[in-house]
């Protein structure tokens, strides 16, 4: 059975080893199924990111970017015990996955929310207020 250590490990044994049951707090990899981002690890992870995204912002250099990747991941293992897991095609089980598989995970996701948070920015700056898009009609106009 895979057991998280205190440390980030550079490579991850037994990682092919299946999980017997998918726990909350697990980050499910490796589907384009959008039902994945729903379960409530995928969603702690999100929190997590969406936490550390000003920080991510300010990072100058890739050493910094990979520190807080670093930070991220040793948070979900040892706050919440998360496993980061696939699904295997052949069999259904769920497995571990590499530890490269993982900062991956967390670097798109980083990206991601960059991303969007950028778009929503330009959303909320270029969309007109409510009270401007219906002027108010004059009382009394007899429409009723």
């Amino acid at each position: 059975m895979f057991t998280i250590d205190e440390t980030i490990p550079t490579t991850l044994k037994n990682y092919d080893d299946a999980v017997v049951c998918v726990e909350d707090v697990d980050i499910l990899c490796g589907s384009k199924d959008t039902s994945l981002g729903r379960h409530k690890g995928n969603m702690l992870l999100r929190q997590q990111v969406n936490l550390h995204l000003p920080e991510y912002q300010e990072a100058k250099t890739k050493h910094d970017k990979i520190r807080i990747n670093r930070s991220i991941i040793h948070i979900m293992r040892n706050k919440y015990n998360s496993r980061f897991l696939r699904q295997q095609e052949e069999n259904g089980d769920w497995v571990a996955i590499e530890e490269q598989a993982v900062r991956d995970k967390v670097s798109h996701a980083l990206r991601f929310a960059l991303i969007q948070q950028k778009k929503d920015q330009e959303y909320q700056k270029n969309r007109i207020p409510l009270a401007l898009e219906l002027p108010p009609r004059p009382f009394g106009s007899g429409d009723a």
